[in-house]
Formats: structure tokens, sequence, C-alpha cells
């Protein structure tokens, strides 16, 4: 068992759950970036397993980010729709555009509005 296992995976699932209880942000954050980096770099049986267990992992950072760090959401999922858009299937990429127009939303800014709502439709479309 190398350092990317499932094994490596649960285990900072479980240390990020124990600093989110003891309200240690820095090492959730820390926790659940590792978890991805080691999706990342895992072993799978193809490419479509490996992008479903990457997509999984970043979307547990995009929650966390969610509740502690709205910018860093909004980045990441940007960036998964950058890297990952077109490879991604319908569900997962609706997902991602309506948590991405949610966390626009929550930001506050009037300005965004017309993104906000563009997001909101491309989302529907795709369901």
């Amino acid at each position: 068992m190398g350092p990317n296992s499932i094994y490596h995976l649960f285990l900072n699932q479980r240390m990020a759950s124990i600093y989110m209880i003891q309200s240690k942000h820095k090492q959730v954050e820390k926790s659940f970036v590792q978890c991805v980096d080691i999706a990342v770099k895992g072993k799978y049986k193809n490419e479509a397993e490996k992008l479903k267990s990457v997509f999984l992992w970043q979307i547990n950072l995009v929650r966390f980010y969610f509740q502690n760090d709205l910018e860093k959401a909004i980045d990441l999922l940007e960036t998964i729709m950058e890297e990952q858009g077109m490879s991604l299937d319908n569900k997962s990429l609706a997902d991602v555009k309506f948590n991405l127009a949610t966390a626009i939303t929550l930001r506050g800014d009037e300005d965004d509005l017309k993104t906000v709502v563009g997001l909101f439709n491309e989302a529907l479309d795709i369901c």
C-alpha cells in the first residue's frame, strides 16, 4: 500500500472531522487538500474512476469553503469548471454550476447578478 491509497483518504477524512469538532479550520482545510492530492495521485482502473474520486474530494473541499472562505469556494469551483468541465457527467457539471452560482450569490455583489442567472439557467438546462 502506497502513500496515495484509499486508507489514506479515509484517514485524512477522519482527521478533518476531528479538526472540525475542535474548530481547527486551517487543519480541516489541510486535510481536505491532502485528500484531493491523494485522489489525484491515486491508482485507478480507468480515467473515469479517477475523475469521479478527484471530483468527490474537491466538492468536499468546496463544502468546507462554503462555510469558511467563500472566495476560495468560488475559485475552486471555477477551477473545476475550467479543468474538468468537459469531462464531468451532466449531474456533476450541473452541481458545479449550481454551487458556483450559489457561492457568487452569497458573496452579495449586485454586479454578479447576470452571471448568477446565467449559471443557474445553464445548470437547469443540463438537468
